[in-house]
């Protein structure tokens, strides 16, 4: 059972086996969702019940409602990443959930990282169940992967601050080494505006097919990741990551093995060196990848899933 409006939400829901959920505005329509939930409690009075929320501010919400229509439910939060907008509303909502957690069944982080970041900046977390549970992604059945005569430095992401979207722009218009070329991948808010040099491309948001075959290393210009997805996938079809966030992204990156970690303040001459050194040995990156891409795979990782959330 899903709550949710967003269509990208409703489009991953459509691939698994669940097929039956209820589209509404969480933070919206409230009404709604009360009578959505007194009818779940009809529908679901004999079954053990587990809700899984990922948004504190929903967590913060509905909580206390949960726990009225479904007294004898499980209800588990999920930490997918820290707080990057240290709002008003925000920081109530992680409050609020940081009382509440209390009350869960379990907290789950994607990170050991992110695990501490909320335990440090609300102490009540400390409290709860703690877990750490890494993402895990679907391996690509056939991999074909070009040979580039130069090295395609791709960004995936949203063109927000936080990414540091500007950062690999930068980098890119500086860079006239000609082994160097740059993809980028995704939308945003930030204005990314077609360059004229003919070294950077703008896509849209593609397939995973199709991007990790225009690229062969990822460049994660962050200023903090939890445990992004697109590392992960990058790994899986054998493309490094070279990164110069902090956070739980190096907890999933062997360094100068499936990937380099940096530090943010280097400078551009010697990140343009690290990539040309990862052009001279990206053979040997890249059968890292594959090989470290297995710890990762969700189909085979489904039992330990499944025990975290259900083995209470």
């Amino acid at each position: 059972m899903l709550i949710d409006n967003k269509k990208e939400t409703i489009n991953n829901l459509k691939k698994t086996r669940y097929n039956k959920f209820y589209k509404c505005n969480v933070l919206k329509d409230f009404f709604k969702i009360f009578r959505i939930l007194y009818k779940l409690r009809e529908d679901l009075k004999d079954q053990n019940k587990i809700f899984i929320i990922s948004n504190t501010t929903i967590f913060s919400i509905y909580f206390l409602f949960l726990k009225l229509f479904f007294y004898n439910s499980k209800i588990i939060i999920f930490f997918h990443s820290h707080i990057y907008n240290k709002n008003l509303l925000q920081l109530t909502s992680g409050f609020i959930c940081s009382l509440f957690s209390f009350f869960t069944s379990k907290t789950i982080y994607v990170s050991k990282y992110t695990r501490n970041w909320w335990s440090l900046f609300f102490p009540f977390l400390k409290l709860s169940k703690q877990y750490v549970l890494y993402n895990y992604v679907e391996l690509p059945k056939k991999i074909k992967r070009k040979r580039h005569k130069k090295l395609s430095i791709g960004f995936i992401g949203r063109f927000e601050k936080e990414k540091g979207i500007h950062k690999f722009l930068n980098f890119a218009i500086s860079t006239k080494n000609k082994k160097l070329d740059f993809h980028i991948f995704g939308r945003g808010s930030q204005k990314v505006n077609k360059l004229k040099k003919k070294n950077i491309k703008i896509y849209k948001w593609s397939k995973k097919e199709y991007i990790y075959n225009k690229i062969n290393v990822l460049f994660v210009t962050s200023n903090i990741e939890n445990c992004p997805l697109s590392v992960l996938e990058a790994k899986s079809y054998g493309v490094p990551t070279l990164t110069t966030a902090n956070g739980g992204i190096t907890e999933i990156i062997h360094n100068n093995n499936d990937g380099i970690v940096l530090n943010k303040k280097i400078k551009k001459r010697n990140l343009k060196n690290k990539f040309l050194y990862l052009l001279k040995n990206i053979k040997i990156f890249e059968s890292n990848c594959y090989k470290n891409s297995k710890f990762f795979n969700i189909e085979k990782n489904k039992k330990n899933i499944f025990k975290l959330i259900l083995n209470f």
